[in-house]
């Protein structure tokens, strides 16, 4: 009777037993689906982070890429105007075609573009909008190429290409769109080719090699 008794035990213990290792492997299968099933989101969230990171990237070169050509073809009319290689009125109706055209593209890419980039783009036009009346004067010359240095400069950190604004670089003062519209074009032209005297000024002479 004991025996038989304990025989029972035994077998209790042992259904028991496996009654555990059934619901512990149940309980493991469910973990490791719940493992995977929430990787397989993490990893898909990731696939598409980086999908969009590239599309804004590309979106952003191609942004950058059409505003240069724009911006190019400004500043070459305007050197060749202030050189005397075309007449003054045809000069001056391509370049105020080519600064809307430069207005337009700044405009629509602005929601791809950072604030920063649009705030300078919008610097740019302005002088550019004032230059429409020197097209006969090489005083702006020299300042302007500064600017086209500093508008590629830009145009490279923008893309990431750069990193930090390089040593002795000019930079614009810094107005609110609203001060632009208020005191105008020729009021920031003014402002800052002053301050582009006033750094050439104070900027030590070049030594030579």
């Amino acid at each position: 009777m004991d025996i038989e008794m304990e025989k029972e035990k035994l077998r209790y213990a042992l259904r028991l037993d496996i009654r555990r290792m059934i619901v512990d492997k149940l309980l493991l299968g469910l973990v490791i689906i719940a493992v995977g099933f929430f990787a397989n989101i993490a990893l898909e969230k990731y696939r598409s982070g980086l999908t969009e990171a590239k599309f804004l990237l590309e979106k952003r070169l191609e942004a950058v890429q059409a505003i240069c050509g724009a911006y190019s073809d400004m500043f070459n009319t305007y050197d060749e105007a202030t050189v005397g290689e075309e007449p003054a009125k045809k000069a001056k109706e391509k370049f105020i075609r080519q600064t809307s055209s430069f207005q337009q593209l700044s405009t629509r890419w602005n929601a791809t573009l950072s604030k920063e980039f649009c705030l300078q783009l919008n610097y740019f036009e302005w002088i550019y909008i004032a230059l429409q009346e020197h097209l006969d004067t090489k005083k702006y010359r020299n300042f302007i190429f500064d600017l086209n240095d500093h508008f590629h400069s830009l145009c490279k950190r923008e893309i990431g290409s750069e990193k930090g604004i390089p040593s002795g670089e000019f930079t614009f003062e810094r107005w609110t769109f609203q001060q632009g519209e208020t005191k105008g074009a020729r009021a920031f032209l003014k402002v800052n080719y002053e301050k582009w005297i006033r750094t050439k000024e104070k900027a030590p002479p070049a030594t030579k090699p």
